[in-house]
């Protein structure tokens, strides 16, 4: 009697025990099976790191970058080789380079040393300093540059571009002195000189020796007129004076007729004798 209770009590424990295996089993798997719908199906090649076996997918924006076309022409290599010497004139620069094939485009720039420090010096952007040109790719690796300034030194660099306004790729730095400008400077044109109109010559003033008849005499003229008969008049020299009178010893006048000796004034105080003793 108690062997067969104990033998149905077995029974029922094993069956209790199945029963909670069979359950636990269903269990886990009904949760292995919400976890793969939740997740996503194992990607092949999964990376074993996940610690589930699960690769993690690439973001959107890297897929997109991955699979873009390239759309950017790639830049051209900056120049090498800068060097820059004395141009054929004054005041000139030739700057050469090693040529860059796949640049459309070279920017030439410069800029004074003199120019730089300056504008350093009083905390400004040396770039307002600095100048440049653009010029076409044609096969060249030279240029001139013109309108600098004899006798200083200039900085010059060169770039390479694969548009006219691109980002341009800059070289190294290259300098150069410029000689000064030693030509003579052109002469400057004559003044011409106008010559001031020639004074009217004025005859000379003085004695005249004898007086004659029709001998003219200035202011500051004099002539020996001699004794007049009949009078005396302290003096026997004729002579005009600087007012324009007329003058015989001690006798002046604006016009003399002394006896035999006769003489009249005209214009500009001009004497004429008209009679002699």
């Amino acid at each position: 009697m108690l062997r067969a209770l104990l033998t149905k009590a077995a029974i029922r424990n094993r069956r209790s025990v199945f029963g909670i295996s069979i359950l636990a089993v269903a269990a886990l798997v009904a949760s292995f099976s919400l976890f793969s719908v939740a997740t996503g199906p194992v990607a092949a090649g999964a990376d074993s790191t996940s610690g589930h076996g699960l690769t993690t997918l690439p973001r959107p924006s890297a897929v997109q970058a991955q699979t873009r076309p390239p759309t950017q022409q790639v830049a051209p290599a900056p120049p090498q080789n800068v060097r820059a010497a004395n141009g054929p004139n004054p005041g000139e620069a030739n700057v050469a380079w090693d040529a860059v094939s796949d640049a459309s485009y070279y920017r030439i720039g410069w800029i004074a040393m003199a120019d730089y420090e300056a504008i350093k010096a009083s905390g400004g952007d040396w770039l307002e300093g600095f100048r440049f040109v653009d010029i076409a790719n044609r096969g060249q690796s030279a240029h001139t540059v013109t309108r600098l300034r004899p006798g200083v030194r200039y900085a010059v660099i060169v770039a390479s571009n694969d548009t006219r306004y691109g980002a341009p790729k800059w070289s190294q730095w290259a300098y150069v002195t410029l000689n000064a400008d030693d030509s003579p400077c052109p002469a400057a044109e004559p003044t011409p000189i106008t010559p001031a109109p020639a004074a009217e010559p004025k005859p000379a003033t003085g004695h005249k020796g004898r007086c004659q008849v029709g001998m003219t005499l200035r202011p500051g003229d004099s002539c020996d007129v001699g004794r007049i008969s009949g009078i005396n008049i302290g003096g026997t020299t004729f002579t005009v004076r600087a007012d324009g009178a007329g003058c015989v010893g001690t006798v002046c006048a604006g016009g003399l007729r002394l006896n035999n000796f006769h003489a009249t004034r005209g214009a500009n105080n001009v004497w004429t004798i008209h009679s002699m003793p």
